[in-house]
């Protein structure tokens, strides 16, 4: 398996905070801006296209599954989602500058055994349905 590393893992591992809870993407979006090659006026319209998607993944109650699983899949979300991912490439290289080459083979073999967990059960990476 190639070109798949968990970023959340990553940061969890990277910054060891006394909690169990993994960061969302936007809490590891806002510590990795000052180490990342991205223009500003670029970094504030992914912010408000993220939180324009936060609102409408949040809104009506419904599961998270459930929206991303509908085809076809809302406009805004693709946009969202590529939004998303304009960052995640610059935020891994800024992490990896300064460390060590055993953790980043550490999170790309967990990564690795999480991917191959959830092709024996597709349970395992599916969001928790929320409480409303």
């Amino acid at each position: 398996m190639r070109n798949i590393f968990d970023l959340q893992m990553f940061h969890f591992l990277k910054f060891r905070r006394k909690t169990s809870y993994h960061q969302g993407l936007g809490r590891c979006l806002e510590e990795a801006t000052p180490l990342m090659n991205i223009q500003s006026s670029q970094l504030k319209s992914i912010q408000k296209i993220r939180n324009k998607g936060l609102k409408l993944l949040s809104s009506g109650g419904e599961d998270l599954g459930e929206i991303w699983s509908r085809r076809p899949l809302d406009e805004y979300l693709i946009v969202y989602a590529a939004a998303n991912v304009m960052v995640m490439l610059p935020m891994k290289d800024a992490w990896e500058k300064d460390s060590s080459s055993a953790l980043i083979e550490k999170v790309a073999q967990i990564t690795e055994d999480r991917i191959n967990l959830a092709i024996c059960d597709d349970k395992v990476l599916r969001p928790t349905p929320r409480r409303v």
